[in-house]
């Protein structure tokens, strides 16, 4: 006997909240724990603070190295990550367009510091030879972008909207930086990355572009 219309439309809105459920829960799986992103921001902090304390000892160019690197190391563990070759591609392209990107964006860094009352630094402030460059360049853009962008920001977008998700994740990128000009410059550059994580979700795109912008920054 063949299944009345009533029993068949039940059925088929039966299906439809399956499947709508099923998304949900995938959606919600696959966006980082906000707990579990703000232990890896405390975490990376940590080490940050850390290595800021040891570097009258060991120099700040060691000091430097040593702390991005465990920050690498602890980020890249928590974290499934399988290079490809579109991933080195869109990383090669973004480090093309950090490259180009930083005079404007200094610009603008300039006039958010001239707005606060905040001295403009003096060029190469902060560089402190091939170690310092070499963190810089190479272990803060894979660190951090996983740290803020990967982890940190799909977290908060999920519970409070891209925008305010975008605000304080830079925010929260901008304050191990600590010196004024710093801060502000890096607050302005979260904002950028994290616009193009929200645009692209392409994190070797991030991650080139960081490098890009640093690298710039470095030859100052």
């Amino acid at each position: 006997m063949a299944p009345s219309a009533d029993s068949t439309f039940k059925a088929q809105t039966e299906s439809a909240r399956a499947s709508a459920r099923a998304a949900a829960a995938e959606s919600r799986s696959s966006t980082p724990a906000l707990g579990s992103a703000l232990e890896l921001v405390a975490a990376t902090w940590g080490i940050l603070l850390a290595g800021r304390m040891l570097g009258a000892g060991l120099g700040p160019g060691i000091s430097c190295l040593v702390a991005f690197g465990l920050c690498t190391v602890l980020t890249l563990e928590r974290s499934r990550l399988r290079p490809n070759i579109r991933g080195a591609v869109a990383g090669a392209g973004g480090l093309g367009a950090g490259w180009a990107l930083l005079p404007e964006l200094a610009q603008g860094i300039l006039r958010m510091g001239d707005t606060l009352g905040i001295p403009a630094p003096a060029p190469g402030q902060g560089a402190d030879g091939p170690l310092w460059v070499g963190a810089t360049v190479v272990l803060a853009p894979i660190f951090e972008e996983i740290v803020y962008r990967k982890r940190l920001l799909p977290a908060l977008e999920d519970r409070i909207g891209s925008f305010a998700a975008l605000v304080l994740s830079s925010a929260a990128f901008a304050l191990p930086h600590t010196e004024p000009w710093a801060m502000a410059g890096s607050f302005a550059a979260g904002l950028v990355l994290g616009g193009i994580m929200l645009t692209s979700r392409n994190l070797a795109l991030c991650i080139g572009v960081h490098a890009g912008l640093n690298l710039r920054l470095a030859a100052l």
